[in-house]
């Protein structure tokens, strides 16, 4: 979830279970993550971001090809609005 204010990442939720290692062109691959948000997110309107994280900088770390969405400055996707109520 990316912060609309600054464009900061405010958390992330990683799924442990994705390997893009295994991944073969022309063939599609389904995942669902659960996540808890953090007691700290605050009610507001966020970005929800898709990237392939390098978890050692926690930074998008793979370059993706998506055509129909848009690639923020950060390197993130932007798939969404995520509203957060509290």
């Amino acid at each position: 979830m990316i912060e609309k204010s600054n464009m900061k990442v405010k958390q992330m939720f990683i799924d442990e279970k994705a390997d893009p290692s295994q991944w073969t062109e022309g063939f599609e691959y389904k995942y669902s993550l659960k996540g808890k948000l953090a007691a700290n997110i605050e009610a507001d309107d966020y970005i929800l971001g898709l990237a392939i994280v390098d978890t050692t900088n926690n930074k998008p770390g793979i370059q993706l090809a998506i055509k129909d969405l848009r690639k923020l400055k950060s390197g993130w996707f932007e798939m969404g609005t995520v509203k957060v109520y509290r």
